[in-house]
């Protein structure tokens, strides 16, 4: 009886929770590692815009000589956490997928 009972939504396997941990370290690279810098455009070549995020641009960075201004785009950042939720989603439902495809393969193949 209870071999028949549907599975609960948000039981992972162990392999899957270790891919999960792969693909968010992957992506908090993406957005933690600079996309580009550059002299900021119309001013004087001693100053640095660096952008951080990923796939959209979430916190500008403008450097002088003197200081360091951070510029956060919020509605960016928001379109940022959703798109990595979404991509994390992704990879589980199809690690989870795969493993109950092979899982019922094997329970055909004993009988």
């Amino acid at each position: 009886m209870a071999d028949d009972a549907p599975r609960r939504t948000f039981r992972l396997h162990l392999s899957t929770c270790v891919i999960l941990l792969f693909a968010a370290g992957a992506l908090i690279g993406a957005n933690l590692y600079p996309q580009r810098s550059f002299p900021a455009p119309n001013v004087m070549r001693a100053i640095v815009q660096t952008n951080y995020g990923w796939p959209l641009v979430g916190k500008i960075v403008v450097s002088n000589i003197y200081e360091d201004i951070d510029e956060w785009k919020l509605d960016n950042l928001v379109l940022d956490i959703i798109a990595n939720a979404a991509i994390l989603y992704a990879v589980a439902h199809l690690c989870e997928w795969r493993i109950r495809r092979w899982e019922k393969t094997r329970a055909e193949r004993k009988e």
